[in-house]
């Protein structure tokens, strides 16, 4: 088994450097949301990744 590679983005509201493992960010003391699918974050209101096109996990819209 073999772990995950940590992915490199930014906080998509200060864009400070963040790792994938990080679940929120410092510097804009927001709580940062990512894809289950590409791991980037998500931005606050959106209900799919705009990356990817994966689904919020949490979005409860059909």
């Amino acid at each position: 088994m073999t772990k995950k590679e940590k992915i490199p983005c930014s906080c998509p509201y200060c864009d400070t450097p963040l790792f994938e493992d990080i679940s929120g960010c410092k510097p804009c003391s927001v709580k940062v949301v990512y894809c289950h699918k590409c791991g980037k974050p998500l931005p606050k209101d959106a209900s799919y990744c705009p990356q990817c096109g994966q689904a919020r996990p949490d979005d409860k819209r059909e």
